[in-house]
């Protein structure tokens, strides 16, 4: 079963001890259920997160323990003779961990996914910038491969509008004089409407993703 998230509430009252003993059985739980529906869960791709909070600041300002203030971990019994107690991965609060293809940190951190992004779209503008493309193959490119792609994960993450400009500009470098355009056109004409004289490209921005209606498409007007 991949890309499942499990979470457990946890009583205050606890100790670290037991809350990781109670996601043990939980975890245990969740490996009968994926054996009765003809499943099995891949303990080596499974990664435990506890978020302890403490106060700072006379009780004021929470924040999350480490593991090294709340040391243990969490073991998963044999299920027959011949297997052997095996220890689940535990992660830090502010790791990101991989999931249905974004990397989120339960604390909420994007920097791990943002830089993955960025460097993701350097790789592809240097792909197409090596590659011979005629205007109507990077149009497919474009709509096919660049607006789908983010698509799939600027829903999903919390990126600021600096950021998101910036993961574009790669892109935009190499695609725009594949189609015709001066990569140093006004963003008002490489944004703007065709029915305007504009070059009609998505300007993504962390309200809009890529897909026009969708997600209210943000676009600048040509100037008369």
């Amino acid at each position: 079963m991949d890309d499942t998230v499990n979470k457990e509430s946890l009583s205050r009252d606890k100790t670290t001890k037991e809350k990781l003993e109670q996601l043990q059985h939980t975890l245990l739980q969740w490996r009968r259920i994926l054996h009765i529906t003809g499943g099995d869960l891949e303990v080596s791709k499974t990664v435990v997160y506890l978020l302890n909070y403490i106060f700072a600041d006379g009780g004021t300002t929470p924040l999350y323990q480490t593991i090294e203030n709340s040391p243990g971990d969490v073991v998963m019994k044999p299920e027959m003779d011949t297997d052997e107690h095996v220890t689940v991965t535990r992660r830090e609060h502010s790791y990101a961990e991989r999931y249905v293809g974004v990397r989120i940190a339960p604390n909420g951190q994007m920097k791990t996914e943002y830089l993955f992004r960025l460097n993701q779209a350097i790789e592809l503008s240097e792909k197409l910038s090596h590659s011979y493309l005629t205007r109507a193959e990077t149009t497919i490119a474009y709509y096919s491969r660049w607006l789908s792609l983010l698509g799939f994960y600027l829903p999903i993450t919390c990126f600021t509008e600096k950021q998101c400009e910036k993961i574009q500009t790669p892109v935009y470098q190499v695609i725009l004089p594949k189609l015709g355009y001066n990569r140093h056109i006004p963003l008002a004409i490489r944004y703007g409407p065709t029915s305007l004289g504009g070059a009609g490209r998505r300007r993504c921005t962390p309200r809009a993703g890529p897909r026009g209606s969708a997600y209210a498409t943000a676009t600048k007007a040509v100037p008369a």
